[in-house]
C-alpha cells in the first residue's frame, strides 16, 4: 500500500497493520473476494493527508470503513 501511517523508519503503523488486518482475515478465513480502497484526504495545501480513508466490500456481503486520522499531518514539511 503506497499510503498510510508509517513509522520513523518508513514501516506501517501498528494501527495501519491492525485494519489491514481485518481485511486480510476476511480473505483469508472467509475465502472471500474482496475490493479494498484506501484513500488519503488533504487538508489545503499541506502534501501529508490528515486522514486515510480505508473501505473494503466482498463477495459473499462483507463491508469495511475505517478512517485513519493522522496526527503528524498539520507538521508542515519543507516543500
Amino acid at each position: 500500500m503506497r499510503y498510510g501511517r508509517l513509522d520513523h523508519l518508513g514501516r506501517p503503523t501498528e494501527q495501519r497493520v491492525q485494519v489491514e488486518a481485518v481485511i486480510y482475515d476476511q480473505v483469508e478465513d472467509n475465502d472471500e473476494i474482496v475490493q479494498y480502497n484506501v484513500v488519503p484526504k488533504y487538508a489545503g495545501t499541506n502534501p501529508i493527508p490528515h486522514e486515510i480513508h480505508f473501505t473494503a466490500y466482498g463477495n459473499k456481503g462483507f463491508t469495511f470503513t475505517y478512517i485513519l486520522e493522522n496526527p503528524a499531518a498539520y507538521v508542515r514539511t519543507g516543500v
